[in-house]
Formats: structure tokens, sequence, C-alpha cells
């Protein structure tokens, strides 16, 4: 049997009931699961929440279901950044550029000499390439010939988290 909205009997019941869809019913606040990825950035980096909270993805980033690796610029270096004039778009093209899915730790990225690090952003890739501090005879990678990982392997509950020491430069594109 089928029936057209509104004409069957049976189907079409409203019912008057003000508890649902009060404007003051959803929390404003939000509290991050401790040890996620959203957690980490509102303790440690207040520039990048900021960033992240403007591309609507605080909610990804607090899902403890959420695999992902991303390489986090130092704050010192986001302050070049405009960061009151980024809009939605620039702020999630900052950071899908910035992170890829799934687990990467150290082990993993420095078993080849270059790579070509799949991102967020289908279509782009991030060029790693192999460096050896002189200093310290240490060896880090060099993403985008401009960015070098400072610290690996910052373990969260849904995330690794590489520190880098400036942004990468994004592309450009609509």
């Amino acid at each position: 049997m089928a029936g057209i909205y509104g004409i069957d009997p049976i189907f079409t019941y409203t019912y008057e009931d003000n508890s649902y869809n009060q404007i003051n019913s959803c929390r404003k606040d939000f509290d991050p699961p401790e040890n996620s990825l959203m957690y980490y950035l509102q303790e440690n980096n207040p520039i990048f929440t900021k960033i992240v909270k403007m591309a609507n993805y605080v909610g990804i980033f607090s899902d403890l279901q959420f695999r992902g690796t991303l390489f986090l610029p130092k704050e010192e270096s986001l302050e070049e950044l405009e960061v009151g004039n980024m809009d939605i778009n620039s702020c999630r093209k900052l950071i899908e550029y910035h992170y890829m899915e799934g687990f990467y730790p150290k082990t993993i990225l420095l078993t080849s000499p270059y790579q070509q690090l799949q991102t967020k952003i289908k279509g782009q890739s991030i060029t790693a390439g192999l460096y050896i501090n002189k200093k310290n005879n240490e060896q880090t990678l060099l993403l985008d010939k401009i960015s070098y990982i400072t610290e690996f392997d910052i373990r969260l509950k849904n995330a690794f988290i590489h520190l880098i020491d400036r942004p990468l430069p994004f592309p450009n594109f609509i």
C-alpha cells in the first residue's frame, strides 16, 4: 500500500512537542577527550587551534575514531600568517595540506630517501627528502624543500604529530 504524504491518515500525524529543537538545548562549549588531537592542540597550540575552529574541524580532531598524521607548524611560525584574514576554505586547505590519513611514525617516514606523501587534498602531495643535520648527525625530513621536521612522534590516541619549523606552502587553487 502506498500513500501520498498529507493524504494518508495513518502516517501523517504531527505531534506538538515543544521540547525538541530548542535554541538553548545544544551545548555551546565542547571539551575534547583527553589525549586526543584536539585536546593537544588546545593545550599547546592556540593559533593552530583557532585555525581548526575556523575550519570546523574540532569534531573531527576530537573523534577518537579519527586516524591521522599531522605535520604541525611551530606556533612562532604561525604568527606570520594573517589568521584573522583567513576564511573557512583557506583554513581547511591549510589543515588538509598538513595532514595525512593514517598513522605514519618516524620509522615509516624515514624508510625512503625520497617520498611523495599523500595529503588529505586529493591530487596534492608533500615531497619529503631525507636530510642529515651536520651539527648533530641526526636524520630528519625536509618537506617541500622548505620545512624541516624538528620533532617526531608525538603519539596521541587518534593521531601522530610531527612538529615542523614552518608551515608548508599549500597550493593556491580553487
